[in-house]
């Protein structure tokens, strides 16, 4: 990736959004790649997971707000549901296909890239319920009928979307919809334009970014020593029945105060587009052809790390290999329309004929 290459695509992308989902998916597949008998392998896996998840469901809210904000009409809605599907669960089923028959393990159809079919589901319901008000209200209007209803309904299907979802998720992952919708909402309100602006009053963000680390270090501590490593160890539902639903509060804000850290940390820190950038604006590719690897490559070799010193360097070793190797095979499976089109969900234009 040349400069020329680069600075043709900076025209066209922001490039604190690409690093922030590069430094996420870094983080994503550092997380991966520690191993559980590593001391301290506990806190570092539990600090990551704090932010790595919510941190990309505020990015994907974010960036999601153009196409979904499209959908108020049949055609659109139907469009749309098409375009993820292609673009999320294509690439997910098929690079399961693919470890299925390399390692003759049919269940690895159905285990592949959870985040991934999460996503789909969110975007899925939310669009659903953004197409059924806008054309409610739509016919209301058109109607003329005697109901006096304004197009500040449309909002109804925030707390809509965040009931369902907390409804239908699964185990652990109820609290994303907050995650979404803040993300969704600092794109519509411009949330980083007022960031920006903001920048010149240098004595107000120092102390800004040292209560957000704050009310981090002190919410994840309360809920590690209390309830063990993991970040997302015991899902609401669990919380509930114990009668320890505080817990879940905790985890809440330790998320949205990492979220409200790294966001104006991005926009102030990066200050052109990068190779590091281009890479970010790889980050759905990265996710699958890691996380395949992983399973292919990483996990067969059963590596052994008998030094706890070294056995950290050799992690951050393997998470810089299986990076630079899962970039690797992006490109590769860019090289054809077909395989892009199938294994990364994108070049969508071989549909067309």
């Amino acid at each position: 990736m040349n400069a020329t290459s680069i600075n043709s695509i900076s025209a066209k992308r922001l490039s604190w959004l690409d690093d922030a989902k590069m430094f996420a998916i870094l983080a994503v597949i550092f997380y991966h790649c520690v191993p559980s008998e590593l001391t301290n392998a506990g806190d570092v896996k539990g600090i990551i997971g704090s932010f790595n998840m919510p941190f990309f469901m505020f990015l994907a809210g974010f960036t999601s707000v153009t196409s979904l904000e499209k959908n108020t009409s049949w055609s659109n809605y139907w469009q749309y549901v098409i375009k993820i599907a292609l673009h999320l669960l294509l690439p997910t089923f098929a690079i399961g296909i693919l470890r299925a028959i390399l390692t003759l393990d049919i269940a690895a159809i159905g285990n592949e890239q959870w985040f991934l079919k999460m996503l789909f589901r969110y975007l899925l319901v939310f669009a659903t319920i953004n197409w059924l008000v806008h054309s409610i209200i739509t016919f209301i209007h058109r109607n003329k009928t005697s109901i006096n209803i304004s197009h500040r309904w449309t909002y109804i299907k925030y707390p809509v979307f965040v009931l369902l979802m907390f409804f239908l998720s699964k185990t652990k992952l109820p609290e994303f919809p907050f995650y979404f919708l803040f993300g969704y909402f600092c794109k519509k309100h411009q949330v980083p334009s007022i960031i920006m602006r903001l920048r010149s009053h240098k004595v107000f963000w120092p102390c800004y970014i040292m209560i957000m680390l704050s009310t981090i270090v002190l919410i994840y501590s309360m809920w590690a020593l209390s309830r063990g490593h993991d970040f997302y160890n015991e899902p609401f539902w669990v919380l509930y029945k114990q009668y320890i639903t505080i817990y879940y509060l905790f985890r809440q804000l330790c998320a949205f105060g990492w979220i409200l850290l790294l966001l104006p940390l991005f926009l102030f820190l990066s200050k052109k587009y990068t190779w590091f950038s281009y890479c970010g604006s790889k980050s759905l590719g990265l996710y699958i052809t890691h996380t395949f690897l992983l399973h292919i490559v990483i996990e067969p070799l059963h590596i052994n790390y008998t030094n706890n010193y070294m056995g950290w360097i050799s992690a951050s070793f393997v998470a810089i290999a299986l990076t630079l190797a899962s970039l690797i095979l992006i490109k590769l499976f860019e090289r054809n329309k077909y395989t892009h089109f199938i294994f990364l969900g994108g070049g969508t234009s071989v549909l067309k004929r």
